[in-house]
């Protein structure tokens, strides 16, 4: 897991049993003595404790096994985690897929390519499913989740992907699951693929895609209305999609764009969000301000030139979680039709050399190709020097 910086961090956790006449006591206190941080229950202190990590119980992970199998009923027993206390079983059992995952990830031969695995539900990771990505190789069953699902009907031929509910989406499944658990996944796997989305699908392609209605009933006449899209296979017979699944070959990777395959090509799209003032209230004086500083430059570039004026080429947003520096951000695209590009600032670093330089050109290129575009770094203060100290913060200066 990752910090708000995005320096990678251990997954902490605590262990605690307390004192016991049970056979087994003697067993747990020598299974305990194996883990690095292990203070034994004193007087005045009855219980056990057991400070680790994620990367510590899965190099010791047959040990941590034989712990909980010997510990895991006794009521004074329990892992104290980040976001609480929890028995040790419950908690054993929403790790064991990702650890045994992550133990044969270590005895793969090639290790680039083992989370990328090719099943359609996988982003980046072989834990994260839910969700299904490469929608194309299978049929469209009407229970399962796509990522075109999370969205809505910018027009009646035009779908809008909501990118940030799906992001949230793809989040929840990793907290359910406890992937982050794993030393080898970072929130970056995801983020990327989401990115790489279109923004707009194209409802007037009948061939691939159709609308899902819901009836109703108004004033007693059933009426059908639409809620939502699915994408059409031209065959659900075995041959054809073996066919189509071998074309489709594996359209992303949290490495590299798509290149080919089904997905349908955002080179060219524009994401101009559907955010309007109107649908801000109570900031007008704010409002007033960022439009003079950011919409009327756009707008009225020849007004500038005339007066000689330098526009601002950004502007800072700062205040408390949910005070509409999104939406502003969203307002602001939307009136002046520019591309809005939403980035996390810990997603701009990579402890990798050079990586996170080529973020911020990737970005400013995909903005130059697509402008006018705004910008928009959501947690900013995750790269300003003032957060850090050191040799460290003069690379992350290098990087602001």
């Amino acid at each position: 897991m990752k910090n708000s910086t995005g320096v990678e961090m251990d997954y902490k956790l605590t262990l605690y049993f307390g004192i016991s006449d049970a056979p087994e006591y003697r067993l747990a206190l020598q299974y305990a003595a194996m883990f690095e941080k292990f203070t034994a229950a004193r007087q005045g202190n009855k219980l056990n404790a057991i400070e680790t990590t994620n990367r510590e119980v899965l190099a010791k992970y047959d040990v941590f096994q034989k712990l909980i199998d010997t510990v895991g009923n006794w009521d004074s027993a329990s892992v104290s985690l980040r976001l609480g206390d929890v028995d040790p079983i419950s908690f054993y059992l929403s790790i064991k897929d990702v650890a045994e995952c992550y133990l044969d990830y270590e005895k793969a031969e090639d290790k680039d390519t083992w989370c990328d695995d090719e099943n359609s539900d996988y982003w980046g990771c072989r834990q994260l499913k839910g969700i299904t990505l490469q929608h194309a190789r299978t049929p469209h069953i009407d229970n399962k989740k796509y990522w075109y699902n999370y969205g809505n009907f910018a027009s009646q031929t035009v779908w809008s992907i909501d990118k940030e509910e799906l992001s949230r989406a793809l989040t929840g499944i990793v907290e359910k699951k406890c992937i982050d658990f794993c030393p080898v996944f970072q929130p970056t796997f995801y983020r990327k693929i989401v990115a790489q989305l279109p923004s707009y699908i194209d409802l007037s392609d009948k061939e691939n895609w159709g609308q899902v209605y819901l009836d109703e009933i108004i004033t007693d006449v059933k009426q059908w209305r639409p809620i939502n899209i699915h994408h059409k296979s031209s065959s659900h017979d075995a041959e054809s999609l073996k066919k189509h699944a071998h074309k489709a070959a594996k359209p992303f990777s949290r490495n590299k764009a798509n290149a080919e395959g089904d997905e349908p090509d955002n080179k060219n799209l524009r994401n101009i969000p559907l955010t309007s003032f109107d649908d801000i209230g109570g900031i007008e004086d704010i409002i007033q301000n960022i439009r003079e500083v950011i919409e009327l430059p756009i707008k009225q570039p020849a007004l500038f030139d005339y007066m000689g004026i330098r526009p601002y080429r950004g502007i800072l947003l700062w205040g408390e979680p949910g005070n509409g520096k999104t939406l502003i951000a969203k307002a602001i695209a939307h009136e002046v039709e520019a591309h809005f590009m939403p980035i996390a600032g810990p997603d701009i670093l990579n402890k990798s050399f050079g990586e996170s330089e080529k973020n911020l050109r990737e970005i400013f290129e995909e903005a130059r190709s697509k402008q006018p575009s705004i910008i928009f770094i959501d947690e900013i203060d995750a790269i300003a020097q003032a957060r850090l100290a050191g040799e460290t913060s003069k690379w992350y200066a290098t990087v602001v």
